[in-house]
């Protein structure tokens, strides 16, 4: 994950990436939406204006919602702290 300031102090959003190395399209399709809900969910656990770049990695096909939920929770918690996410 990497995170940028968008000059625009009340909406972060995010951005996912899977290359088919990952997964075949229906599985890269099943990760974005996977990470799209969590974010969608737990926006309120970041700070306002960021962009979030989420980079699938290979095992990311395996990865449940709950570990996806706990990552997002884990960036919150180190931008909270100013240690940054990427």
């Amino acid at each position: 994950m990497a995170r940028q300031p968008t000059g625009v102090s009340w909406s972060t959003r995010i951005g996912v990436t899977v290359t088919r190395k990952v997964a075949g399209a229906v599985g890269r399709n099943r990760i974005k939406r996977l990470v799209r809900e969590v974010f969608r969910r737990g926006r309120t656990g970041l700070p306002a204006g960021l962009d979030v770049v989420w980079v699938a990695k290979r095992n990311a096909s395996e990865v449940a919602y709950c570990d996806v939920e706990r990552g997002l929770a884990t960036l919150g918690q180190r931008l909270a702290a100013g240690v940054g996410g990427g």
